[in-house]
């Protein structure tokens, strides 16, 4: 009873914040490109996931995220400690004039993937599909790939889909190349977490 409860507060505080978060790009910033976001779109489904104790959409949304998220953490304390920038990603979290309330939402950066990998621990039905993961993870990737081109702007370059984010260029295809760093992220990520935390899979 205790870790339903537990779980029941981790799934309502992770919905919360990804709509609070597209809400408040949408209505307070006036920034439509915003709400696809993957920080603020997994956080939806991670919240859904674990209030359903869906464990293969909630492995889904980790192994898109967990190598995002590795890279902003990366960038975000090596620019607190230093600070100086290293690849520029997160240099928008220490502009003067950023407000608390866009801090705060961006902290969900730290805390998702740990948070979620405990409420999977917490799960008692840890039985997952191998297949039916990936197919959920890359049905979303390629899903949001095609409403970020649609309906925004290069100039935002939401989730790196029209060039890098990091500072170096890949100048031919990078449309295949995005696709192949993206699937192959997703898989790497998805088998070496189910080989450390030993739970069931088919």
């Amino acid at each position: 009873m205790e870790s339903s409860k537990i779980l029941n507060v981790i799934g309502v505080y992770l919905l919360f914040m990804g709509v609070f978060s597209i809400a408040y790009s949408f209505f307070a910033r006036g920034n439509t490109s915003q709400v696809f976001w993957l920080c603020y779109v997994s956080s939806v489904f991670f919240g859904f996931g674990i209030l359903t104790r869906k464990s293969n959409l909630i492995l889904a949304q980790v192994s898109i995220m967990t190598i995002p998220l590795i890279i902003w953490n990366v960038d975000f304390f090596y620019h607190l400690v230093s600070n100086n920038p290293l690849w520029g990603i997160t240099n928008y979290m220490f502009v003067p004039d950023n407000s608390l309330l866009d801090r705060f939402i961006s902290l969900q950066h730290i805390y998702t993937i740990p948070v979620t990998l405990f409420s999977i621990y917490k799960l008692k039905d840890k039985k997952v599909f191998f297949s039916r993961i990936l197919k959920i993870a890359f049905a979303e990737m390629i899903f949001i790939f095609i409403l970020i081109k649609l309906f925004t702007s290069p100039d935002e370059n939401v989730n790196c889909v029209f060039r890098n984010c990091l500072p170096f260029e890949i100048p031919l295809f990078y449309e295949f190349v995005w696709f192949a760093a993206v699937f192959l992220g997703i898989t790497a990520v998805l088998f070496v977490l189910l080989k450390i935390i030993k739970i069931k899979r088919s």
